[in-house]
């Protein structure tokens, strides 16, 4: 986030453009950043950009229209993958391509349909949780750059006598492999071209019942972890209970509501509204507000639907939701919690990449 992806995706369609006689680019993204792609075509360059939506008829009858860019999302390439091919795009632009990292879902087998001379893959997170996922990434770009799945795992994933994974080795050679097609920026690298970035950590107490919450979960944590220590062995059932009980401890710091669903015990909420009336003093203003839990979101929201004026929230997992007040207020859910206060930027790379150049 924040490195350029979007716009160096821009700069090599033009150059693709002006000296490889492209003339159809598709980008497929999420549906919320349909309409932002637009805007930084129209930013950035003098071509013309369709977003594409609505029912069916409508959807046909843009991609008939003779428009150098087109926009849509990834719940529709199962359905119009007709209509791409007949368009027959000579760029194809997968952003968040996260999106695809599990091979056997419709928009991944959709979006490896699609045959185009060049490609242009973005994301922050090519690889998540498996090796496997980066595999289904690259093939979109490169079919045969990692060769054979079996021998790729087979090369670096460690696994147990019971055939479990249990780490990888020399990924480096896969970096090295991927080195031709990979273009990778970290955050080093950006850092000088970004405004200075203030922190400010509040430390919150926890109320009586929030207390209990995080007591009552920490003594089942020491007692799985004590008789892991005595038998050098967790079942999976045990496994399940701690990763459970570790979460509900996160959660109960939030508040007793991620916990019980019922009660609304807990200060963090309101120390943030308090945070909020000072910082949406200005009209112009705009808060991100980061939490893993979709009930932190709905507990500030409940807040804010009884603050006085008209403000718009939407979140990443759920509708936008109407609610009062005079700015504007985005929630999304990242992979870490960063309700309190942020934390350090991680690195994020940009997979950029390109077929049959």
């Amino acid at each position: 986030m924040g490195l350029g992806k979007t716009v160096q995706a821009i700069a090599a369609v033009e150059i693709l453009a002006r000296h490889f006689a492209a003339e159809r680019v598709l980008i497929v993204c999420p549906t919320s950043l349909k309409h932002q792609w637009e805007r930084e075509i129209a930013r950035f360059t003098e071509r013309r950009a369709t977003v594409i939506g609505g029912l069916r008829a409508v959807r046909q009858a843009r991609y008939a229209q003779d428009d150098f860019c087109k926009i849509t999302n990834y719940e529709t390439l199962g359905r119009d993958l007709d209509l791409i091919q007949a368009w027959a795009p000579d760029v194809v632009i997968v952003d968040e391509a996260q999106r695809i990292k599990n091979w056997n879902t419709i928009a991944a087998r959709a979006l490896k349909q699609i045959d185009s001379p060049y490609a242009v893959v973005l994301t922050g997170t090519p690889l998540e949780n498996r090796l496997e996922e980066l595999i289904s990434i690259v093939q979109f770009v490169d079919q045969h750059r990692l060769g054979p799945t079996w021998r790729l795992l087979d090369e670096h994933q460690q696994r147990d006598e019971r055939g479990r994974v249990t780490g990888y080795r020399d990924l480096h050679r896969i970096g090295e492999t991927l080195a031709p097609i990979l273009l990778r920026r970290r955050k080093a690298e950006v850092l000088d071209q970004l405004p200075e970035r203030v922190d400010n950590t509040l430390f919150m107490p926890m109320s009586q019942l929030q207390a209990d919450h995080h007591e009552e979960n920490r003594l089942t944590v020491a007692r799985i972890v004590q008789r892991w220590r005595h038998t050098g062995f967790l079942s999976e059932k045990d496994q399940l209970r701690l990763h459970c009980s570790l979460q509900n401890m996160r959660m109960a710091c939030n508040s007793s509501f991620l916990i019980d669903h019922e009660t609304d015990d807990g200060y963090k909420a309101d120390e943030l509204l308090a945070l909020l009336d000072d910082i949406l003093s200005d009209p112009q203003a705009k808060v991100v507000v980061f939490s893993q839990w979709l009930r932190t979101h709905e507990l500030i929201i409940r807040r804010l639907s009884r603050a006085a004026g008209s403000m718009s929230c939407s979140t990443a997992a759920c509708r936008a939701k109407s609610v009062e007040h005079s700015s504007t207020v985005s929630t999304v859910i990242p992979p870490a919690d960063c309700f309190s206060a942020p934390t350090p930027a991680a690195s994020v790379s940009t997979c950029n990449t390109r077929r049959r150049w």
